[in-house]
Parts: structure tokens; C-alpha cells; sequence
């Protein structure tokens, strides 16, 4: 079998990262008898924020890694999305792809502070206000940081009106939005 890692730049959690990439990818490659997919994990930084994370995937003898590859890079590009950075990791190479910049709202207030329910206001309402324009969201509430993440096709256009939204309607809130 031959072992690739899909190195994914997405802040995503543990859940969004198995029903976004693991799962539709095992899926897709038990349907062609290419391989399977082995989980997953999360590098973090020394605040708890995650990094990247990744998926590991491991083929069959004998299929065509370089067509394989070349399959699911085109199905994670129709299905899902790939942020912007991302790469296929296999022993001797790295195959850059990803489409999708990413935004984060960081919100500037201590964890224990933040309101549960009014950050899922946010998000929902963020999300709807976005449409089409952003691909998925994640989240992230620990003891250190309190960041909603979106993923589109443009930080710019998703900045500009995040910013005009967050000043609208949750101007009591201090938030940075930064490019990921």
C-alpha cells in the first residue's frame, strides 16, 4: 500500500475535518477500489489554535498514484473545497492544490466571557449573509481563543462584508478579522 498525507492549511475541528474531507474521501475511494482512509489529526500552536491538520490515506498496490491523485484533488474540488496551501504528501513529493482563502474572526475577550449563544447568532447569521460567497465554516471555543473560521472564494470580499456586518449589528463585540 502507499501512504499519502492530504495536508490541509483549514483550522478545521476534529468533526468538520471527518465529515469535509475524511469521510467523502474514503467513500469515494471504497466506490473505485483505490484504498482507504485512515483518520486523521490536528497540528496545533501553542495557544490551542489548530494549525493545519491532515489525512492519512494509504492505496492499493498497483493503482496509478499520479491518476488517483489527480482524481481526488477534482473531487475535493467539486465536492468540498480546498483552502489555498493545501498538499498531497507522498514519500518522495509534495502536489500543491487548494482554491479557497481563508478569513478568521477572532473575537477579543477572554473564553469565559464569550456568549455560546449569541457566537451561534453570529455564525448563522454570518453564514447566511455570506451565501454563496463562503464555502464552510468552523469554530473553535478552548481556554485560549474563541475564533469562528470561514473559507471562500475571496478574503477580500468576505472581509468587507463581515466587517460592515459585525459593525451593524454586534458593534458591542471586539473582533479582529485576519486573512489565514
Amino acid at each position: 500500500m502507499t501512504h499519502i498525507t492530504l495536508n490541509l492549511t483549514g483550522k478545521f475541528m476534529p468533526i468538520d475535518r471527518g465529515d469535509m474531507f475524511e469521510d467523502p474521501l474514503h467513500e469515494f475511494l471504497q466506490a473505485k477500489e483505490y484504498g482507504i482512509v485512515d483518520g486523521g489529526g490536528s497540528a496545533l500552536q501553542a495557544n490551542g489554535e489548530i494549525d493545519t491538520v491532515d489525512v492519512e490515506l494509504y492505496l492499493n498496490d498497483g493503482v496509478d498514484v499520479s491518476k488517483v491523485i489527480d482524481e481526488m484533488t477534482e473531487f475535493l474540488s467539486q465536492e468540498v473545497g480546498v483552502p489555498k496551501g493545501s498538499k498531497w504528501i507522498l514519500e518522495d513529493k509534495k502536489i500543491e492544490l487548494g482554491e479557497y482563502e481563508g478569513l478568521g474572526m477572532y473575537f477579543n475577550v477572554e473564553p469565559d466571557k464569550v456568549n455560546v449563544e449569541e457566537l451561534q447568532n453570529i455564525l448563522n447569521d454570518s453564514f447566511a449573509i455570506l451565501g454563496k460567497k463562503v464555502l464552510y465554516t468552523s469554530n473553535r471555543l478552548n481556554d485560549n481563543v474563541t475564533v469562528i473560521y470561514y473559507y471562500g472564494d475571496s478574503y477580500d470580499e468576505m472581509e468587507r462584508i463581515l466587517s460592515d456586518f459585525m459593525k451593524e449589528k454586534y458593534s458591542h463585540l471586539d473582533i479582529t478579522l485576519k486573512q489565514l
